[in-house]
């Protein structure tokens, strides 16, 4: 057998590859369509077509084969039982998928299917019993068989029992699709089949595999029947994959080229999910509800909204209509069937009224009271989901003003979150992610969950968490370029331990051109994990804690603060206070930074975790900038410093420079001993 390489001739790349990236090949011509004869396909990440197809030996007097643009169509000549196909030459499968897509253009017979071999054949012959070959049949069964010129007698097959599956039965036009995973031993993989884009629901596994030939093709049984192989490829699993996405696409046909996109990321992901890959990069466009996506243990993952188009994704589903007054409730409605997160009966989920204004909120999101909450006590403005008892499945709404619900449109927020990316519990490495321009809009949790990743975000907007913060740090490190986040209950941008468990390097974070506003009761930015941080320039107002805090706790962390302006956040404006352990200083660097019309403008202060603390040091230096009109309370001042805690603990304010006015006093010291106050040029 020739080596691949000896075999590749100019190849047609649906989608179009992206030249010197990567190596991926740029866009072909159809050269040699229409060629019946020798193929063979590249390792690569694109969908490919080959030049060249062949038959298999033997059966040229009971079917012809025809290339045309767009796909290879096999048909029986005469009756009985015959397999055709199309094969590809490969020396090495381990670490590749492979990509074989069929469709029957006539009613295929029950017995009738589409297969996909590996092993045992050299140039167009079956000729070896070390083929194996699984078959999908249109009864709905997947037939694994041992296969040489004379014989096909079964094979192993895991799980034994997907045998006459609805889901695996095949009607006229059904486009039909596996996937083919192979680790780095070749001789088990992992096929996942798709119907009409839709994965059927079952894994197989199939080992005693070898090496040598891939080949694909029908099986069919009666005169005049007729099977399109639409595609036949193979990728590289170590290579970047790219995909498109727009929800205007049709699913039909659809395999993430730019000419046929996924219409949801839910499409795209299965499909991801069932091969080896594990760097890719997805253009998107138009507005994703649905199943949001959820990327976990990749190497890469680039997600970026198509130049001049919007990509919104959602974790809400808007209506209009379907609730029901409740019976001896006045002012009370619910709907029944109450799904989240795609499972049935879970006690989550909310209501936000997208064209009521909030304040600064150009939004409104009810207030979720506790699960099973009597209907009757639900305020204006709150919803409840009940999981248990008589108003199982139910979610309850009281609207504002006793206005009936269905007369406005609605988003039930139904989802977790928009966007999860994660690295994972044990996993070896980091996985690498970008997010450009791509809007957030709606979840009950994060909006955008960055869990143990290295990152780079650049232009993200993030509306509406119901419960807990916009984008969500869990031990992550990286860029986030000209962000803005508005409209959540807890925090604008939080930073947390991840609960995979504590990263063995400190993460670093950078934000730049920051904005914000309308945290219900959290802070703008907050610290709460052990990193270095840097925030340059910005806006962050109306929270209803702090602008930016550092609230470590026992971890430290040292965070800079250049040229930002906080302003009307309900507990100050920027804020330092944790309890270090021994030996740790927590350190806020405030550098031209302005503040506003907020109780305090800055604090720095021990939090009282306990009556004695660990004993390090809290450190907030402030220089330059302007703390101004700081009198919401002249009792607090510019400045305040707390010492909680009755050891030896420091808490210090250094300052340079500052420019004060309004009312108050400069610096109001709150905390007895151990606390210093250090003016190094005038306040």
């Amino acid at each position: 057998m020739l080596p691949v390489s000896a075999l590749i001739g100019p190849l047609d790349i649906l989608g179009g590859g992206k030249p010197g990236d990567d190596g991926a090949p740029g866009p072909q011509g159809p050269a040699g369509a229409g060629v019946v004869g020798d193929s063979a396909v590249p390792y690569t990440t694109e969908w490919q077509r080959p030049q060249r197809w062949r038959k298999l030996a033997g059966t040229a007097t009971a079917h012809s084969a025809t290339a045309s643009a767009d796909a290879l169509t096999l048909a029986t000549t005469a009756a009985g039982t015959q397999m055709v196909g199309p094969s590809i030459p490969i020396q090495q499968l381990a670490n590749r998928t492979v990509i074989v897509e069929a469709q029957f253009t006539s009613v295929p017979g029950a017995a009738d299917g589409f297969f996909f071999g590996v092993g045992g054949l050299t140039y167009g012959t079956l000729d070896s019993a070390a083929a194996v070959v699984i078959t999908w049949r249109a009864n709905g069964s997947m037939v694994v068989n041992n296969a040489s010129a004379a014989t096909i007698t079964p094979w192993a097959v895991s799980p034994s029992s997907a045998y006459n599956l609805p889901a695996h039965y095949i009607t006229q036009n059904d486009v039909l699709r596996m996937v083919w995973k192979f680790g780095a031993d070749p001789s088990t993989a992992t096929m996942t089949p798709f119907k009409n884009g839709v994965p059927t629901g079952q894994t197989f596994t199939v080992s005693g595999l070898t090496e040598g030939c891939l080949w694909a093709g029908g099986r069919l049984t009666a005169l005049g029947q007729s099977l399109r192989i639409l595609r036949f490829s193979v990728l590289d699993n170590a290579r970047k994959g790219y995909f498109w996405v727009d929800s205007a696409a049709s699913a039909t046909g659809a395999d993430g080229t730019e000419a046929r996109p996924y219409p949801s990321f839910a499409g795209l992901q299965d499909f991801v999910n069932a091969t080896g890959l594990r760097r890719i990069e997805i253009v998107a466009r138009g507005a994703h509800r649905g199943r949001p996506p959820v990327f976990t243990g990749f190497d890469e993952v680039v997600i970026r909204a198509s130049v001049g188009d919007d990509c919104t994704i959602y974790g809400s589903e808007l209506v209009t209509g379907g609730w029901v007054a409740t019976p001896g409730v006045a002012g009370v409605w619910h709907r029944t069937g109450w799904v989240f997160d795609g499972v049935l009966n879970q006690p989550n989920g909310g209501v936000i009224d997208p064209n009521r204004v909030d304040g600064v909120i150009p939004f409104t999101m009810y207030g979720v009271a506790p699960k099973d909450t009597d209907p009757a006590a639900l305020a204006e403005g709150q919803t409840s989901v009940h999981n248990t008892g008589p108003n199982a499945q139910k979610l309850f709404i009281r609207p504002w003003g006793g206005t009936d619900p269905n007369s406005l449109p609605l988003e039930l927020v139904n989802r977790t979150s928009c966007l999860i990316i994660a690295n994972g519990p044990g996993a070896a490495k980091d996985c690498y992610t970008k997010i450009l321009g791509v809007r957030l809009r709606f979840a009950t949790s994060y909006l955008l969950a960055l869990d143990r990743v290295r990152f780079r975000i650049v232009e993200i907007d993030s509306e509406g968490s119901l419960t807990t913060s916009g984008i969500g740090y869990l031990d992550a490190s990286g860029e986030t370029i000209a962000p803005n986040v508005v409209g959540v209950y807890n925090d604008l941008y939080a930073t947390v331990e991840s609960s995979s468990g504590p990263v063995s390097r400190r993460p670093r974070l950078y934000f730049a051109g920051i904005r914000g506003r309308g945290a219900k009761v959290g802070d703008g930015v907050s610290i709460h994990n052990t990193c270095n941080a840097v925030i340059e320039g910005g806006e962050l107002t109306d929270t209803g804690k702090y602008g930016v805090v550092v609230a470590a706790l026992t971890a430290g962390a040292d965070v800079t603060v250049r040229g930002m302006r906080c302003a009307r956040n309900a507990a100050g404006n920027f804020a330092n206070s944790g309890d270090p352990a021994a030996g740790l200083t927590q350190r806020l660097l405030l550098i031209d930074c302005h503040g506003h019309d907020a109780p305090i403008n800055v604090l720095s202060n021990n939090s009282a975790l306990s009556s004695t603390g660990p004993g390090g040091q809290v450190l907030t230096e402030v220089m330059g900038g302007g703390m101004l009109n700081a009198g919401v309370d002249p009792g607090y001042g510019h400045f305040k410093l707390a010492n909680t805690n009755t050891d030896a603990t420091r808490v210090t304010l250094k300052t340079y420079a500052v420019a004060t006015g309004g009312t108050g006093a400069d610096v109001v010291n709150n905390g007895g001993t151990h606390v210093s106050v250090s003016a190094a040029g005038a306040i």
